[in-house]
């Protein structure tokens, strides 16, 4: 996975590591993230970047800098899925379990409380937000729930189809 980062650095989660380069022409530079497979990059409004090992660890870097450093809590990510965690506009962390339902840190990856309320099941797959502040969280089998505070809550939401796979938003959110 690939993320331009917003110092204009390409940062790349590969199965070797964390690599950057600030110039594709001047080639990749292996990044202080201990050696492990990465497969999820994503970055917040700040500029803080998120990425997770294949083992589930959690590593952040802070905006505008090169040093990677883990997550205190060690929140193991272990969905199966490999879809990203979603950053909200507050800097607020959401990740998808399958086996815990969703979590979410409020202080950059250190620590995690897991958010539930009226969601029917604690497999939930995939998380997104939008620019208007709502999340959305999906379940093979019980479809789509969408949240409007934060995560505190969840709402099942009517879709023609329990099996929704993705949905996407337009630049408007």
């Amino acid at each position: 996975q690939i993320l331009v980062a917003p110092s204009g650095q390409v940062v790349a989660a590969t199965s070797r590591g964390i690599f950057t380069s600030d110039s594709l022409e001047a080639g990749w530079e292996s990044s202080d993230a201990p050696d492990s497979s990465y497969f999820i990059l994503v970055g917040d409004t700040s500029g803080r970047l998120y990425a997770v090992t294949s083992h589930g660890y959690m590593f952040t870097r802070d905006p505008f800098q090169n040093h990677w450093r883990q997550c205190r809590d060690q929140v193991v990510y272990r969905t199966g899925y490999r879809f990203p965690p979603a950053v909200n506009t507050n800097g607020h962390i959401f990740i998808a379990t399958s086996s815990t339902g969703m979590l979410r840190s409020t202080d950059h990856g250190n620590t995690w409380a897991s958010i539930n309320r009226g969601l029917d099941t604690a497999s939930v797959y995939a998380v997104w937000h939008n620019n208007g502040g709502e999340l959305f969280a999906l379940n093979w089998r019980k479809g789509m729930y969408r949240s409007v505070d934060d995560g505190e809550t969840w709402q099942q939401i009517d879709t023609l189809h329990k099996n929704v796979n993705a949905i996407g938003f337009d630049r408007d959110g």
